[in-house]
């Protein structure tokens, strides 16, 4: 199985990626222009209000491109963003942008919401030695 250079940057970059990064340096790591960045916003606010709230864990293989099955996150997330999903070459976008956001906002939203937990009940165990 050969690798496009771009699918090859794109899985070296995701094994690099550590911490929060600006919109502009994933575009340039990602190599998009404009259309795929205002998508990746899109997707962003969509898994933010749409997705996180419903579906905490995705299913293992969830990456898959299936927009003709019914429950697959792609044809979901094609739903969901009907109006604002651009209508060439969907599997290309799914691949590129739709997935390295969804990867990204997921991990950062569960980042956030561990930080919330800790800070709530910090401090509120106490232990008592008798």
């Amino acid at each position: 199985m050969s690798l496009s250079p771009r699918s090859l940057k794109m899985k070296l970059q995701n094994t690099k990626d550590t911490g929060r990064r600006s919109l502009k340096d994933i575009r340039l790591d990602q190599d998009w222009n404009a259309e795929e960045t205002l998508f990746s916003e899109a997707v962003g606010r969509t898994v933010k209000c749409f997705l996180f709230p419903r579906y905490k864990f995705l299913k293992i293989g969830w990456e898959e491109y299936r927009p003709d099955v019914k429950d697959s996150l792609s044809s979901v997330m094609e739903e969901a963003m009907k109006r604002k999903q651009p209508q060439t070459n969907k599997r290309e976008m799914w691949e590129n942008v739709t997935v390295y956001t969804i990867r990204l906002k997921y991990s950062n939203m569960k980042c956030n919401i561990n930080n919330v937990i800790k800070t709530a009940y910090k401090g509120k165990c106490c232990i008592y030695a008798t």
